[in-house]
Order: C-alpha cells, then sequence, then structure tokens
C-alpha cells in the first residue's frame, strides 16, 4: 500500500500527473487531493487549488483506492463542490477520508484489515463544515471507536496538521503521533500540508510519517501562476507499507523544473530514517530541539502537549491575526508594485 502526499492536477498536466504514478511500484495507492474536482471550463474562474475532472477516472485506473480530503483546500470552489468531489470518487470507486458524516475507510491488504481515519487542523484554514476538524481529543476518540468497531484491524490516521514549509513536526503534534501509536495502538500516522518532507519516525508499535510534502502540485500554474515553493518543497516522499509486518519502505523523487518527477536512488532513503536528527528525543528534549532548529519562526507559537484549552484558544486567535496582517503586507506590496 503506497501512500502519496498533496496532489492538484489541472486538465494540462494530466499526462504528467500519469507519468508520475507509473514511477511507483504496483500497490494500491491513497493520497491526498487538495481541492475539489473542477470541468475545464471551471478553471478559468477558480481561486485556490482543484483536480481535474478527468483526472477522477485516472485516479482509478492508477489504483487509487481512497483520498485523504480533510485538508484547507477541499473547500476552496466551495462547500456544495465538496459534496460534488465526494460523490464523483464514491461513483468510481475510490473511498474518501477525513469527512464528518463518512464512516472510517476499510481495506483489506494482504489478509490484513485496514482501517483509516483522517482529520485537518482549523488553525491552518481547515474550515470547511464537512471536515473532521483536528483535536487531539477527537482523534483519540475516534481511535477508541475504530478499536472497537474493527478490533483485529490495523488503524492508520491521516492528519493534515502543521505549519507551510515547516522542516520538522509541532512538538505536539509529535507527543500526539507518539501517543497514538504506543498507547492506543496505531500502526500508522501519515501527515500533509507543509509541502515539504518532515521526517519518519518509528516508535514501539507503529510509524509516524509526519509530511510527505507535496506529490503532484505542478508550481506556477495554480491562483494565476503565484503559488509557487521554494527549493525545499521540490523534494518528494511516498511511502511504501506492508501492513502485515508493518514494515515501511521510503520513495523518493524529485520534481523537475517542468513539474514532472524523477525518481530517487534508494540508498538515500534508508539514510534518512537512520539519520533523523530528532529521533530518540523525549517530549522534553524534542521541545528545546525544536525551538533551535524550527525553520517558521515569523510571529509563529511552539505549541506542546501541556497546551491547555486557553493557550490554544489563544494561539488560535493569534494565528488569524497573523493572517490577517500577512495578507495586508502582500496587499500594500502588489500596490507598490503598480
Amino acid at each position: 500500500m503506497i501512500f502519496l502526499g498533496d496532489t492538484a492536477v489541472p486538465h494540462s498536466y494530466i499526462d504528467s500527473f500519469i507519468s508520475a504514478m507509473d514511477l511507483l511500484p504496483e500497490a494500491k495507492v491513497i493520497l491526498n487531493l487538495e481541492g475539489g474536482v473542477c470541468s475545464f471550463g471551471e478553471e478559468g474562474m477558480a481561486r485556490g487549488l482543484f483536480n481535474a475532472e478527468k483526472l477522477f477516472p485516472v485516479l482509478e485506473e492508477k489504483g487509487v483506492v481512497a483520498v485523504m480530503l480533510a485538508n484547507n483546500h477541499i473547500s476552496d470552489l466551495g462547500e456544495e463542490n465538496v459534496s460534488r468531489t465526494k460523490n464523483e470518487l464514491k461513483r468510481l470507486g475510490i473511498g474518501v477520508i477525513g469527512l464528518k458524516q463518512e464512516e472510517p475507510f476499510v481495506l483489506d491488504e494482504s489478509g490484513v484489515q485496514t482501517v483509516h481515519i483522517g482529520f485537518g487542523w482549523n488553525y491552518i484554514q481547515c474550515r470547511s463544515k464537512h471536515i473532521s476538524l483536528f483535536s487531539r481529543k477527537t482523534v483519540l476518540t475516534q481511535i477508541l471507536r475504530c478499536k472497537k468497531e474493527f478490533p483485529k484491524a490495523k488503524i492508520v490516521v491521516h492528519c493534515h496538521w502543521d505549519f507551510e514549509l515547516e522542516a520538522y513536526p509541532m512538538p505536539s503534534q509529535r507527543s500526539l503521533a507518539r501517543e497514538m501509536i504506543e498507547r492506543y495502538g496505531v500502526a500508522l500516522v501519515i501527515g500533509h500540508h507543509p509541502h515539504r518532507v518532515q521526517g519518519v519516525e518509528c516508535f514501539e508499535g507503529g510509524v509516524a510519517c509526519y509530511s510527505l510534502g507535496n506529490w503532484f502540485l505542478p508550481q506556477g500554474v495554480f491562483m494565476n501562476g503565484r503559488l509557487k515553493y521554494p527549493e525545499a518543497a521540490r523534494t518528494i516522499l511516498a511511502v511504501d507499507w506492508e501492513p502485515v509486518s508493518g514494515c515501511v519502505t521510503p520513495l523518493w523523487f524529485f520534481q523537475k523544473e517542468d513539474n514532472s518527477l524523477e525518481k530517487r536512488e534508494c540508498k538515500e532513503a534508508e539514510l534518512f530514517i537512520e539519520n533523523l536528527s530528532f529521533r530518540g528525543l523525549s517530549d522534553s528534549e524534542y521541545i528545546s530541539w525544536f525551538r533551535k532548529n524550527r525553520e517558521k519562526r515569523l510571529l509563529l507559537p511552539v505549541m506542546t502537549e501541556k497546551d491547555g484549552e486557553l493557550s490554544q484558544m489563544v494561539w488560535f486567535v493569534w494565528i488569524k491575526i497573523r493572517e490577517k496582517l500577512i495578507s495586508c503586507v502582500l496587499c500594500v506590496k502588489s500596490l507598490i508594485k503598480v
């Protein structure tokens, strides 16, 4: 079973997406679908991210069995489009992960039943009324429910979390990943949203893949060509998971200037896990390490597992204020250019 990162494919890039999928070994695939279904005539009016209507049958043909929809771009084309996207996926037999009214996605792989649930962090604009919002209480409650309903299944938790382009997992989220695996028996945690690879960490009983980065998200195309990422975002991680043994094999790719992908050597992937800088650190040790090494520092908090409800509320309000400040700065810059 292969897990892929953030995916948004306009009509003109469907062939490139097919070429990227052909680089993968044959397996069932689950990916994060960043943006709803969009017909060709709607693309010129679309704001944010979207996925071409003609992509959906291609997903089925290329072995995609389910997609994660609990993300901050799924409602870029409106709340009604979320339902339209879900219905189109279901029509093709593709499961959906991370929506409120949907049951967990269940898949039998190599004789092992796997159960998939997903959540979106509202600090990063996961605001659609359709998605399951991320919080420690909600996540753990859903895990316990799955364990009760599917006692023999291996549970996979998909999280759309952390801030864009952060190189390392937020301390509170790393702590929760460890808790999900070591205390609640989760087999695999798959993270999305930062648009860059954050790391793969093995705990007792399972593996946390904090962020896979982008899978197929062409630069200089969306948002009138303005959406571009720094060089670090061109490194791509796909995860090949064997449910029976629990083994994870990282697969490396690189996004070239023309937005096509090329595969990288496996040796680099093996070293990536072995040499993970924060591997083995306790939660308290990691907080100190993160404060020294984090890359996203401008007016952003360091969230830890010790933050109470009041602290979380304050951080949420502050992040919304920060968003407004950034929007104002960008508006001023655009006016100055004019």
